[in-house]
């Protein structure tokens, strides 16, 4: 729970916006998420100009000296994202020898710091 407020209060602090006295807070509110638009209708209201989740999410953690030489997928995307019990990498990409980094880059490419994918 402490970190959820840090997350807020630091995100107060960076952009000037009041989020800790308003919780509870969904990110998605502000940070358009394509995972959470089952319509696909794109972003609305307050989302439009705004990065998305997943971009500001990458960028910020990606810079983290924990996330620095995690170069695998196990030592880095499944810190966060749902790991092999739900075999995220599955299919023809994962049995070619195919990785997230292969396409993705790393967590700042996937920021949009020189993105490939």
């Amino acid at each position: 729970m402490e970190s959820k407020l840090n997350i807020l209060k630091l995100h107060d602090d960076e952009q000037g916006t009041n989020l800790e006295s308003s919780q509870p807070v969904l990110c998605a509110q502000c940070h358009y998420s394509p995972a959470l638009d089952l319509a696909g209708t794109g972003p609305a209201g307050d989302q439009i100009g705004k990065p998305l989740f997943s971009e500001v999410m990458h960028e910020y953690h990606g810079n983290f000296a924990v996330f620095q030489n995690a170069n695998t997928v196990e030592t880095n995307c499944y810190q966060c994202h749902p790991g092999n019990i739900t075999q995220c990498q599955r299919g023809a990409m994962a049995t070619g020898g195919i990785d997230c980094f292969d396409c993705h880059g790393d967590m700042p490419a996937v920021g949009g710091a020189g993105m490939l994918a």
